[in-house]
């Protein structure tokens, strides 16, 4: 994952004239907790399909929704970032507008 990741922004560092360091934070180290995670419930779970070791599965169900709702919360987070940035551009445009009357 840091590979292909890193290699992915390289390109976009080298196509922008951005530092590399920069984009690999701002686009991937976000993502980077929620693969760990992951592959932790990926583990449990192959453990859990081995046997009928009901521990095991009883704690692969919440650590998944744990992951889920981790993800969706950072996923919503950006998003409305990226609504409030836009917003406040398009303010700033406006108020530079000519006011015709």
């Amino acid at each position: 994952m840091v590979l292909n990741t890193g290699l992915v922004s390289l390109v976009i560092s080298l196509a922008e004239g951005r530092p590399l360091r920069d984009v690999w934070s701002s686009c991937y180290e976000w993502t980077f907790p929620y693969f760990l995670l992951g592959a932790a419930v990926a583990g449990l779970a192959s453990a859990a399909s081995h046997g009928t070791n009901l521990g095991v599965t009883l704690l692969v169900v919440p650590a998944v929704y744990f992951v889920y709702a981790y993800y969706r919360m950072h996923i919503v987070r950006a998003v409305l970032d990226n609504v409030s940035s836009a917003s406040q551009e398009n303010e700033g445009a406006f108020a530079g507008a000519p006011q015709g009357r």
